[in-house]
C-alpha cells in the first residue's frame, strides 16, 4: 500500500514538473536561453526517486545541453512552431470534428479554472501552457490536502485531475506530440513534447 509520504512526494514532483514544462513551452528567453532556469530544471529532474520518466527527462537534458544552439535559433524555432501555426498550442485546434462546439469546450475548460479560483488572462483557456499550469496546481493542492489529512479536498482535486485529463489535456496531447515531431526543425521541442506526453499518460493512469 502506498504511504501518504509517497503520495505527497509524487504529487509534489508532478506539480513541479508540470510547471517547468509550461515554462519550457513559453518564450525561450524565459527558459531555454536562461542558464539559471535550466539549472533549476535539472535539479528538479535529479530530485525524484521515481524512474518512470527517466528516459524522457534524459533526452530533454541532452537536447538542452547542446552547444551551438543560440537564442536567435531558439526564437526562430519558437516562432515557426507556435506563432506561425506549424504546431498550434491550442486544444481546440486538434478537434476539428468538434469545431461547432468550440465555444462550449472553451467554456468547459474555463469552468474548471474558475472552480479552483483561476482567472484566465490574455490567452484562451485551451492553450497548452494554461492546461499544464492547471494540472500543476491540482497536483499541488492535492498534495497539500493529503499532507493535512483533508480527505474530501484531496478527493476533489484527484477527481478534477482525472476528469480534466480525460476530457481535455489527455484527449489531445498525443496529436500535439505527433504534430510537433512532424513540424519541428530542432530536437529540443519534440523532446519537451515527449516528456509532456509521458507525464500526462502517467498521471492519467495513476490511481
Amino acid at each position: 500500500m502506498t504511504s501518504s509520504i509517497d503520495i505527497i512526494s509524487t504529487l509534489t514532483f508532478r506539480a513541479t514538473l508540470y510547471g517547468f514544462l509550461a515554462t519550457l513551452l513559453g518564450p525561450p528567453e524565459a527558459s531555454l536561453s536562461d542558464s539559471r532556469f535550466l539549472e533549476e530544471l535539472f535539479k528538479a529532474f535529479d530530485s525524484t526517486n521515481d524512474q518512470t520518466l527517466e528516459k524522457e527527462m534524459g533526452v530533454v537534458r541532452e537536447e538542452l545541453s547542446q552547444e551551438g544552439i543560440t537564442a536567435e535559433i531558439l526564437n526562430s524555432e519558437y516562432t515557426h512552431l507556435f506563432h506561425r501555426g506549424a504546431c498550434p498550442p491550442y486544444e481546440t485546434s486538434y478537434n476539428p470534428e468538434r469545431i461547432f462546439s468550440k465555444t462550449n469546450d472553451l467554456a468547459d475548460i474555463a469552468g474548471f479554472y474558475m472552480a479552483f479560483g483561476i482567472k484566465q488572462k490574455n490567452e484562451t483557456p485551451d492553450h497548452i501552457i494554461s492546461e499544464l499550469e492547471f494540472m500543476g496546481l491540482l497536483c499541488l493542492k492535492e498534495s497539500l490536502a493529503v499532507a493535512n489529512s483533508l480527505q474530501d479536498e484531496a478527493k476533489i482535486c484527484f477527481e478534477a485531475r482525472k476528469i480534466f485529463l480525460s476530457e481535455h489535456l489527455g484527449n489531445w496531447i498525443s496529436k500535439y506530440n505527433i504534430r510537433m515531431r512532424k513540424e519541428a526543425r530542432l530536437g529540443i521541442y519534440p523532446s519537451i513534447a515527449d516528456l509532456v506526453y509521458a507525464l500526462v499518460t502517467l498521471d492519467a493512469a495513476s490511481k
